[in-house]
C-alpha cells in the first residue's frame, strides 16, 4: 500500500508542475476578513480508519479578492465514530493552530479587529458548537483531547461567526478526499 501511495504522490507531482498559487487583494485593509474552511472525511485512511482534517485559511474582501494564507491536510490522531466528531476535530485544529494566531498577527499589524468567519458544511457540528455540548460526544475530552465547550466559548467570547457553507462551496473539501477529475478541477478553480 505504501508503494502505491508513493507512486500516486510522485505521479501527482509530475502532472502538476505547472500549478501555482496566484493571489492579489484589491480591497483596502479596512475591508478584509479572515475565513477558515474546515472539513473532514470519516475513516478516510483505509489502513487505520482514521479521518483526515482539511483546513484552508484565507483573507477575503467584499469585492471578491481572495488571498490564501495556509492550507493543510492532516490525519487525525484517533478514530472518530460519527462524522460530527471528525468535523469538530478539524475545526479545533484549524481554529487554534491556524486561524486565531493569524488573526492576532493581522490585528497587531493593521491595528483593528479582523472578523473571523468559520465555514462548516455539517449542520450537526454547527448545532453542537452553538450549544457547547453533546452527550454522544462526551468522550472527545479523553480520545481526541479537545473540549467542545472550549471551542464554543472561543466562538462566543471572541465574536466569531459560524457560517453554514454548502459542501460544493467548502474550500477545504479538496484536502480531505480524492475527488473525481471534474470536481478536482472545479475545486482548484475555487481556490484560485
Amino acid at each position: 500500500n505504501h508503494d502505491k501511495m508513493l507512486y500516486r504522490l510522485v505521479c501527482y507531482m509530475s502532472a502538476t508542475t505547472d500549478f501555482c498559487v496566484l493571489a492579489s487583494m484589491k480591497g483596502t485593509p479596512d475591508t478584509i476578513s479572515l475565513h477558515l474552511f474546515t472539513d473532514a472525511d470519516l475513516g478516510g485512511d483505509v489502513c487505520t480508519m482514521k479521518s483526515h482534517s482539511g483546513i484552508y485559511l484565507c483573507v477575503e474582501c467584499p469585492d471578491g479578492s481572495h488571498f490564501p494564507i495556509s492550507w493543510t491536510s492532516r490525519r487525525q490522531q484517533c478514530v472518530s465514530k460519527p462524522t460530527a466528531e471528525s468535523e469538530l476535530v478539524a475545526m479545533n485544529d484549524g481554529l487554534y493552530t491556524d486561524a486565531l494566531p493569524v488573526q492576532t498577527v493581522l490585528e497587531l499589524i493593521l491595528g483593528r479587529n479582523i472578523p473571523l468567519i468559520l465555514h462548516e458544511d455539517n449542520q450537526a457540528c454547527i448545532h453542537i458548537l452553538k450549544s457547547g455540548y453533546s452527550p454522544k460526544l462526551k468522550s472527545m475530552n479523553r480520545t481526541h483531547k479537545l473540549s467542545i465547550a472550549a471551542i464554543h466559548e472561543s466562538i462566543r467570547d471572541l465574536g466569531l461567526e459560524l457560517r453554514y457553507t454548502e459542501s460544493g462551496d467548502q474550500l477545504a473539501d479538496l484536502f480531505t478526499k480524492v475527488l473525481p477529475r471534474a470536481k478536482f478541477v472545479d475545486a482548484i478553480q475555487k481556490l484560485r
